[in-house]
């Protein structure tokens, strides 16, 4: 195996040209091509061959978990990764400021629940835990992934395949549909003071009841969150479909989503 820079493409052509027979094997982030027995892996991650071995690793991790504690993995469950409350009508091109709002993250998310649900041990968690963040949301994404695999001869495709562990897909939606819930639940107990969340934070205006239903949260779900006061979040109606909603921390840069219309209609 042999890990080259690049997207992958001038190879690709140049076997095509040549009339080769080979394999590609697609992901969102990678590609491998298989020509007489040499798999030459191209990637956007490129993460040294240290973290490339932990996506393996996490893989046997898991699936030995589910092996020797008996684990049933639920069915596929569906999620909704971000809620938002829906706003009074304001007008294209206005919008509204809200001031004395916090941010509560929850830690680790997807790996506490991995732990939480005893697909991975405390060592592997506290492993996982201090990796870069981007390689830790590369690793637990991997668990979904799915692989395209296009077979040439003569340079043409003459057949195709899409691979994927269902087992290990199925884990990371249930990591997700928990997480989603977590929130959707602390959303309904912070009824107009909630704004709105996304995967795996959630943004309110602060309120008595607040701590309350944080603490009652993270004993129902066995999860923890950080807190972070906001300066402001602003919700700006960009079209009639679209909104833009900015949110200026105090020590993060602002960061703008996009979601659909918020809006309550006329």
């Amino acid at each position: 195996m042999i890990a080259v820079k690049g997207n992958g493409n001038e190879l690709i052509d140049k076997l095509k040209a040549g009339k080769n027979e080979f394999s590609v094997a697609s992901t969102i982030s990678s590609k491998m091509v298989d020509f007489q027995g040499v798999k030459y892996i191209f990637s956007d991650s490129h993460f040294s061959k240290k973290y490339l071995r932990l996506f393996a690793a996490l893989k046997r991790e898991v699936n030995k978990n589910i092996k020797e504690k008996e684990l049933i993995v639920p069915k596929f469950e569906k999620s909704k990764y971000f809620h938002f409350k829906e706003f009074e009508k304001i007008e294209v091109g206005q919008y509204e400021t809200f001031s004395n709002c916090y941010e509560l993250d929850i830690n680790k998310a997807y790996y506490s629940a991995l732990f939480l649900f005893g697909y991975i041990s405390e060592e592997f968690f506290n492993m996982c835990i201090e990796l870069p963040k981007k390689i830790r949301l590369a690793l637990v994404g991997s668990l979904a992934t799915q692989k395209t695999i296009l077979y040439y001869e003569e340079g043409k495709i003459k057949s195709h395949e899409v691979k994927d562990n269902e087992t290990l897909r199925r884990v990371f939606f249930q990591l997700v549909a928990y997480i989603d819930k977590c929130l959707y639940s602390f959303a309904g107990l912070s009824k107009d003071n909630f704004l709105f969340y996304w995967v795996d934070g959630i943004f309110l205006q602060a309120h008595e009841q607040m701590n309350d239903n944080l603490n009652f949260i993270k004993n129902q779900y066995e999860l923890d969150f950080s807190v972070e006061l906001m300066k402001k979040i602003i919700i700006y109606c960009a079209s009639e479909k679209n909104t833009h909603i900015a949110i200026a921390g105090t020590e993060k840069e602002t960061r703008v989503f996009s979601l659909p219309n918020v809006f309550i209609k006329n």
